[in-house]
This record gives C-alpha cells, sequence and structure tokens, in this order.
C-alpha cells in the first residue's frame, strides 16, 4: 500500500487517517467481527489496526470452515 497521501510534512504517517480510510474499505463480515469483539476500544495504531483485522479474518475464516453461521452472532 502506498503511504503517501497519508503522510505529513514532515515525513510521519497520519495513522488516524490510515485505519479510517480502511476500515471504510474493508468487507462487511470482518467490520462486523472486529466491532462484535471489541477490538475498536484499544485500536491507536495502525498495526493494533492491523492485527485486529487479520484476527476478525482468521475468525471468519474459521467459523465458515467449521460450518458455523456466517457472522456467527
Amino acid at each position: 500500500m502506498d503511504l503517501e497521501p497519508f503522510k505529513n510534512r514532515d515525513s510521519n504517517i497520519r495513522e488516524k487517517e490510515k485505519i479510517k480510510f480502511i476500515w471504510a474499505r474493508i468487507k462487511l463480515l470482518i467490520y462486523k467481527e472486529i466491532k462484535c469483539v471489541g477490538a475498536l476500544l484499544w485500536i491507536t495504531i495502525y498495526a493494533d489496526f492491523e492485527r485486529a483485522a487479520l484476527n476478525a479474518k482468521d475468525a471468519v475464516k474459521n467459523q465458515n470452515s467449521f460450518g458455523g453461521k456466517l457472522g456467527g452472532y
């Protein structure tokens, strides 16, 4: 992913804007999983967001592979 749009004049990454950009485009099942487990409360930097998204993706994949309902809740 090109980080140039998320950089300040001093070349620091604007992490909140990056999180908002990706959050608006994330798949619905992953979005629902992140909201369901309450991960948004502890996300402050992009690394936390990325970890939560990957965990949610794995959870959704596991629900589907074991025949669980999509969303599961």
